[in-house]
């Protein structure tokens, strides 16, 4: 790497330091508008694309820019706006954030599927605002319609009870299962042990017996040798000098 790193650079004989011009003149003028800036970011919502018919699913990541919408906030929030195009045909689409609902906006470019969790969240929402329309009107479905919140608390808890009921009844279970697992293993165990133990004693005493009858076969086969003198020992006695005299029949 030292030697690609340029140490020196060349200066012509008629270099002018006073002709170079400053970055900020070189550089482009920025265009007027909000300012943007370029994110990776994964698609929101699952759309189609006007242009080509292309689908664009929902954690779909893409290259896209973003910038900052001047006066709408909501909550204190405020609202963006990104710029995005399509993997097939590379047709822009455009869509924003939605603080106030927690959602997004398409603007251009597309349109979003059908999505079943928005419209039951608006029909819960509907039938709860209608609910309490009706019981701010009335005193009579008011009161039956605590009624009615008492009695199914009451009911949630009895399931309650119920489901801790079921879960001790099945602890119990599990333990009493386990103890029995324990004893069983615990058992094979020593039947085990005394099994092993058994075979260890057979094969020392067949061992034991066995070096006792080669003792004993030792010993015998020694005091045969030693009561009848080999024709070796004779021989060694006569380099020796000594006579041996024969036996009177």
């Amino acid at each position: 790497m030292a030697d690609q790193k340029v140490m020196n650079r060349y200066y012509p004989p008629d270099f002018d330091p006073s002709k170079l011009l400053p970055v900020k003149a070189i550089r482009p003028k920025r265009t007027p508008g909000p300012r943007q800036m370029s994110i990776r970011m994964m698609m929101p919502f699952t759309m189609r694309c006007s242009a080509c018919g292309e689908y664009m699913y929902i954690a779909t990541k893409f290259n896209s820019r973003c910038e900052k919408i001047p006066g709408t906030t909501s909550l204190g929030l405020n609202a963006y706006r990104f710029f995005g195009s399509c993997k097939h045909c590379k047709a822009e689409f455009v869509f924003r954030t939605d603080p106030e609902h927690s959602d997004y906006v398409l603007e251009s470019g597309g349109s979003r599927t059908y999505e079943a969790f928005k419209d039951a969240d608006y029909a819960e929402a509907e039938v709860a605002r209608a609910k309490a329309e009706e019981e701010g009107n009335s005193e009579s479905v008011a009161l039956e319609s605590k009624i009615y919140d008492t009695a199914e608390e009451t009911r949630r808890i009895e399931e309650l009870g119920e489901l801790r009921a079921i879960n001790k009844r099945e602890a119990r279970r599990d333990i009493a299962i386990d103890a029995a697992i324990d004893k069983l293993t615990k058992s094979i165990e020593e039947e085990n042990e005394a099994a092993i133990r058994a075979q260890e004693e057979a094969e020392f005493e067949e061992e034991f017996r066995a070096l006792k009858k080669q003792h004993v076969e030792m010993n015998h086969s020694s005091t045969k040798s030693s009561s009848v003198p080999s024709s070796s020992s004779k021989l060694n006695f006569g380099k020796l000098g000594i006579k041996i005299k024969p036996k009177k029949i």
